[in-house]
Protein backbone atom coordinates (compact mmCIF):
# COMPACT_ATOMS: atom_id res chain seq x y z
CA UNK A 1 0.00 0.00 0.00
CA UNK A 2 1.39 3.38 -0.93
CA UNK A 3 1.31 6.35 1.36
CA UNK A 4 -0.09 9.60 0.03
CA UNK A 5 2.29 12.52 -0.32
CA UNK A 6 2.80 14.56 2.80
CA UNK A 7 1.08 17.95 2.78
CA UNK A 8 4.44 19.73 2.65
CA UNK A 9 5.51 17.76 -0.42
CA UNK A 10 2.19 18.51 -2.13
CA UNK A 11 2.67 22.20 -1.42
CA UNK A 12 6.17 22.15 -2.92
CA UNK A 13 5.02 20.36 -6.04
CA UNK A 14 2.07 22.74 -6.37
CA UNK A 15 4.39 25.73 -5.96
CA UNK A 16 6.72 24.48 -8.70
CA UNK A 17 3.81 23.87 -11.05
CA UNK A 18 2.39 27.32 -10.31
CA UNK A 19 5.67 29.23 -10.58
CA UNK A 20 7.42 27.23 -13.33
CA UNK A 21 4.78 25.44 -15.43
CA UNK A 22 7.25 25.10 -18.31
CA UNK A 23 9.59 23.02 -16.13
CA UNK A 24 6.70 20.91 -14.87
CA UNK A 25 5.60 20.36 -18.47
CA UNK A 26 9.16 19.46 -19.48
CA UNK A 27 9.53 16.93 -16.66
CA UNK A 28 6.16 15.31 -17.33
CA UNK A 29 6.68 15.25 -21.08
CA UNK A 30 10.20 13.83 -20.82
CA UNK A 31 9.13 11.05 -18.46
CA UNK A 32 5.98 10.30 -20.41
CA UNK A 33 7.85 10.41 -23.71
CA UNK A 34 10.51 8.03 -22.39
CA UNK A 35 7.94 5.55 -21.12
CA UNK A 36 5.94 5.64 -24.35
CA UNK A 37 9.07 5.31 -26.48
CA UNK A 38 10.38 2.40 -24.41
CA UNK A 39 7.05 0.57 -24.55
CA UNK A 40 6.76 1.26 -28.27
CA UNK A 41 10.28 0.01 -29.00
CA UNK A 42 9.82 -3.11 -26.90
CA UNK A 43 6.44 -3.85 -28.43
CA UNK A 44 6.90 -2.97 -32.09
CA UNK A 45 10.65 -2.98 -32.77
CA UNK A 46 11.70 -6.15 -30.93
CA UNK A 47 12.89 -8.59 -33.56
CA UNK A 48 12.01 -6.18 -36.35
CA UNK A 49 14.31 -5.36 -39.21
CA UNK A 50 16.07 -2.01 -38.95
CA UNK A 51 16.61 0.21 -41.96
CA UNK A 52 19.98 0.70 -43.61
CA UNK A 53 20.90 3.90 -41.74
CA UNK A 54 19.91 2.45 -38.39
CA UNK A 55 21.95 -0.66 -39.10
CA UNK A 56 25.04 1.45 -39.78
CA UNK A 57 24.53 3.53 -36.62
CA UNK A 58 23.85 0.47 -34.46
CA UNK A 59 26.92 -1.24 -35.89
CA UNK A 60 28.94 1.83 -34.91
CA UNK A 61 27.53 1.68 -31.37
CA UNK A 62 28.55 -1.94 -30.99
CA UNK A 63 31.93 -1.28 -32.60
CA UNK A 64 32.57 1.63 -30.18
CA UNK A 65 31.47 -0.46 -27.21
CA UNK A 66 33.71 -3.34 -28.24
CA UNK A 67 36.64 -0.97 -28.70
CA UNK A 68 36.17 0.42 -25.19
CA UNK A 69 35.69 -2.97 -23.57
CA UNK A 70 38.69 -4.60 -25.24
CA UNK A 71 41.23 -1.78 -25.44
CA UNK A 72 40.04 0.98 -23.12
CA UNK A 73 39.89 4.63 -24.17
CA UNK A 74 42.49 4.09 -26.91
CA UNK A 75 40.30 1.40 -28.46
CA UNK A 76 37.25 3.65 -28.19
CA UNK A 77 39.14 6.49 -29.87
CA UNK A 78 40.29 4.21 -32.67
CA UNK A 79 36.78 2.82 -33.18
CA UNK A 80 35.20 6.28 -33.06
CA UNK A 81 37.58 7.82 -35.58
CA UNK A 82 36.81 5.02 -38.07
CA UNK A 83 33.28 6.40 -38.67
CA UNK A 84 34.02 8.41 -41.78
CA UNK A 85 30.71 8.19 -43.61
CA UNK A 86 28.19 9.36 -41.00
CA UNK A 87 27.75 11.44 -37.86
CA UNK A 88 29.35 9.63 -34.90
CA UNK A 89 27.64 11.57 -32.05
CA UNK A 90 24.53 9.40 -31.73
CA UNK A 91 26.46 6.11 -31.64
CA UNK A 92 28.90 7.58 -29.13
CA UNK A 93 26.08 8.84 -26.91
CA UNK A 94 24.38 5.43 -27.05
CA UNK A 95 27.52 3.59 -25.94
CA UNK A 96 27.08 4.21 -22.16
CA UNK A 97 23.55 2.82 -22.39
CA UNK A 98 24.96 -0.26 -24.14
CA UNK A 99 27.48 -0.72 -21.35
CA UNK A 100 24.81 -0.41 -18.64
CA UNK A 101 21.83 -2.15 -20.26
CA UNK A 102 23.60 -4.62 -22.55
CA UNK A 103 23.80 -4.97 -26.31
CA UNK A 104 20.16 -4.61 -27.18
CA UNK A 105 18.28 -2.41 -29.56
CA UNK A 106 16.39 -1.08 -26.55
CA UNK A 107 19.62 0.18 -24.95
CA UNK A 108 20.54 2.15 -28.05
CA UNK A 109 17.11 3.77 -28.17
CA UNK A 110 17.51 4.90 -24.54
CA UNK A 111 20.07 7.45 -25.78
CA UNK A 112 17.39 8.98 -27.98
CA UNK A 113 15.17 9.44 -24.92
CA UNK A 114 18.01 11.38 -23.32
CA UNK A 115 18.29 13.59 -26.43
CA UNK A 116 14.52 14.09 -26.30
CA UNK A 117 14.90 15.36 -22.73
CA UNK A 118 17.64 17.78 -23.81
CA UNK A 119 15.37 19.10 -26.57
CA UNK A 120 12.37 19.56 -24.28
CA UNK A 121 14.28 21.24 -21.44
CA UNK A 122 16.18 23.51 -23.84
CA UNK A 123 12.87 24.52 -25.38
CA UNK A 124 11.54 25.33 -21.90
CA UNK A 125 14.58 27.48 -21.18
CA UNK A 126 14.32 29.41 -24.44
CA UNK A 127 10.56 29.86 -24.25
CA UNK A 128 10.70 31.12 -20.67
CA UNK A 129 13.14 33.84 -21.69
CA UNK A 130 10.86 34.98 -24.50
CA UNK A 131 7.27 34.58 -23.25
CA UNK A 132 5.20 34.18 -20.08
CA UNK A 133 5.30 30.93 -18.12
CA UNK A 134 2.04 29.48 -19.46
CA UNK A 135 3.05 30.19 -23.05
CA UNK A 136 6.41 28.60 -22.36
CA UNK A 137 4.64 25.49 -21.07
CA UNK A 138 2.59 25.43 -24.28
CA UNK A 139 5.78 25.73 -26.34
CA UNK A 140 7.26 22.75 -24.48
CA UNK A 141 4.16 20.66 -25.15
CA UNK A 142 4.03 21.67 -28.83
CA UNK A 143 7.70 20.89 -29.47
CA UNK A 144 7.62 17.68 -27.44
CA UNK A 145 4.52 16.41 -29.25
CA UNK A 146 5.52 17.27 -32.81
CA UNK A 147 5.09 14.15 -34.95
CA UNK A 148 8.60 14.44 -36.35
CA UNK A 149 10.11 14.70 -32.88
CA UNK A 150 8.09 11.79 -31.53
CA UNK A 151 8.97 9.68 -34.58
CA UNK A 152 12.69 10.40 -34.17
CA UNK A 153 12.61 8.96 -30.62
CA UNK A 154 11.76 5.63 -32.23
CA UNK A 155 14.29 5.55 -35.04
CA UNK A 156 18.02 5.47 -34.46
CA UNK A 157 19.04 8.47 -36.55
CA UNK A 158 20.98 11.66 -35.85
CA UNK A 159 18.16 14.20 -36.41
CA UNK A 160 16.89 14.28 -32.82
CA UNK A 161 20.38 14.72 -31.38
CA UNK A 162 21.14 17.47 -33.91
CA UNK A 163 17.90 19.31 -33.08
CA UNK A 164 18.54 18.93 -29.34
CA UNK A 165 22.08 20.29 -29.64
CA UNK A 166 20.96 23.21 -31.80
CA UNK A 167 18.25 24.07 -29.28
CA UNK A 168 20.65 23.70 -26.33
CA UNK A 169 23.26 25.94 -27.96
CA UNK A 170 20.59 28.54 -28.71
CA UNK A 171 19.56 28.39 -25.04
CA UNK A 172 23.19 28.84 -24.00
CA UNK A 173 23.54 31.79 -26.38
CA UNK A 174 20.49 33.44 -24.84
CA UNK A 175 21.80 32.79 -21.32
CA UNK A 176 25.21 34.26 -22.16
CA UNK A 177 23.76 37.77 -22.51
CA UNK A 178 25.41 38.49 -25.85
CA UNK A 179 28.38 36.29 -24.96
CA UNK A 180 29.22 38.34 -21.85
CA UNK A 181 28.78 35.44 -19.42
CA UNK A 182 31.85 33.28 -20.00
CA UNK A 183 30.33 30.13 -18.54
CA UNK A 184 27.36 30.19 -20.91
CA UNK A 185 29.42 31.42 -23.84
CA UNK A 186 31.69 28.39 -23.52
CA UNK A 187 28.72 26.03 -23.26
Amino acid sequence: MTRPLAPRARQRIGAVITRRPELAAAVVLTLLGAVVAIVWVLRFRRGAVVDRDEAAYLGAVWYDTTGLERSGLGGLWQAWTMHADFAPLVPLSAMPFQLILGRHLFAAYAALDAWYGVLVFSTAFIARRLVAARWAALAVVVVGCLPGVVDETRTFHFALAAAALLTATTAALLASRRLVSTRWALA
